[in-house]
């Protein structure tokens, strides 16, 4: 159990090859396999790694514009997150 003035702290250092493997999952159903992608990355990676997928990203072409269900794109829905600056100026 961690005090209460402890943070977690992560050591887990991700090689390019596991950030890569993101690129490569792809949705159940019918969502843009672009955002997929980029949204899976943010819900797993610390903004760093991100930041690191993302120009993975873009090499391969992919479409950092993509939309989701809702109709938004990464960077949409990242300025509605409290903690999504670091991930917003990744993309």
């Amino acid at each position: 159990m961690l005090k209460k003035d402890k943070q977690k702290v992560f050591k887990d250092v991700w090689s390019d090859d596991h950030i890569k493997s993101f690129l490569e999952r792809a949705p159940y159903g019918d969502e843009n396999p672009d955002f997929y992608a980029l949204n899976i990355a943010y819900r797993y990676m610390v903004a760093d790694d991100f930041a690191r997928f993302v120009a993975f990203f873009k090499e391969a072409g992919r479409d950092i514009e993509a939309t989701g269900p809702e109709g938004k794109n990464m960077k949409q829905l990242l300025a509605e997150h409290p903690n999504g600056e670091d991930y917003l100026a990744a993309l």
